[in-house]
């Protein structure tokens, strides 16, 4: 009797190292009943997804009888062309007859600021790879334009692409 009994064990055991075992998840399952229950049935085929990207673009409009800045950014909102036109709508929304683009950027950094050259405010736009630099061209750009007056940095803006997995 021992020696049925070890052999049907021996022979069990080397069955289950011998066979594929395929593990498959049941979560499809309908609302109200637990995964892994006798409802649920087999996942599907996992699907396929691609990186998409969208870059960020940005642009801003200035009034000077306001002395505003009016600024829009965006990814992948129609674009360059619906970025320059939001700045300019909203500085002319405002009542402003004035209104000037004053620059576009894609996936860095803007500062905008004023310094006073000969008596009248002149605004400013640079860009950069991120905030410091963006600033630092600024400060630079009022120095070289009016040396020794201050510089008046208004605003800094910085906008990066974004991405998204996308089924395909």
């Amino acid at each position: 009797m021992r020696r049925i009994v070890f052999t049907v064990s021996l022979a069990m055991s080397f069955s289950v190292l011998v066979m594929p075992v395929v593990a498959s998840a049941q979560t499809a399952c309908p609302g109200g009943a637990t995964a892994g229950s006798r409802l649920c049935g087999p996942d599907g085929a996992p699907q396929n997804f691609q990186v998409v990207r969208y870059d960020a673009h940005g642009a801003v409009a200035y009034s000077t009888s306001s002395d505003l800045f009016y600024y829009t950014t965006g990814a992948n909102s129609g674009g360059m062309p619906s970025v320059r036109a939001d700045a300019m709508t909203q500085c002319l929304q405002d009542g402003n007859q004035d209104c000037n683009l004053l620059g576009t950027w894609t996936n860095s950094c803007a500062t905008f600021a004023t310094v006073l050259v000969d008596g009248a405010k002149q605004p400013l736009f640079t860009t950069g790879s991120n905030s410091r630099k963006s600033r630092r061209t600024a400060k630079a750009e009022c120095e070289r334009l009016a040396p020794g007056e201050k510089c008046r940095v208004r605003k800094t803006e910085c906008i990066f692409f974004r991405t998204d997995l996308v089924p395909y």
